[in-house]
């Protein structure tokens, strides 16, 4: 996506969460470009006031949908998709500190070495798909095993 976001983009974004329960990807940048865009064209005695009214509007009620769905998929164990936003990657990193604090559940973080389609392991999850270079965190020993041992990512160390 370019480096410019427009209303119809964030509107796009949002209809096609509502039509869906799965987290959609979206650009890393996207909310840093519609936070640019807004606070661009929100200067004081700006003609566009409506129209930056709806844009932010907009973009908060994708926001509030994408964070309801990225704590569902934390309760899940789902996989977020590739690429996320960097706020939501961060949010989700940190709730799932506080997830494996609080339940005691040790993370495993793992760079994916080679771009790999969705896959199911032998006990019947599915994995994936993961982009090389892409890091992913796992709670389950089992599926740690099956991605080390098929080489499709290696343990990061913190």
């Amino acid at each position: 996506m370019a480096e410019r976001i427009t209303f119809e983009d964030i509107f796009n974004a949002l209809d096609a969460e509502k039509k869906t329960g799965e987290l959609l990807p979206l650009p890393k940048g996207f909310y840093r470009y519609a936070d640019e865009n807004i606070s661009r064209e929100n200067a004081p005695n700006s003609e566009y006031e409506k129209e930056n009214e709806n844009l932010s509007r907009t973009t908060r009620a994708l926001r509030a949908r994408r964070t309801q769905k990225i704590l569902i998929y934390l309760a899940y164990g789902k996989q977020l998709p590739y690429p996320m936003p960097e706020e939501e990657e961060e949010l989700h990193r940190r709730l799932k500190i506080v997830v494996e604090s609080a339940t005691g559940e040790k993370l495993t973080r793992i760079k994916i070495i080679a771009r790999t389609p969705e896959l199911i392991t032998p006990n019947g999850k599915r994995i994936g798909p993961y982009e090389e270079n892409e890091v992913i965190e796992v709670s389950d020993k089992h599926d740690t095993e099956y991605i080390l041992n098929n080489k499709i990512g290696e343990i990061l160390n913190l």
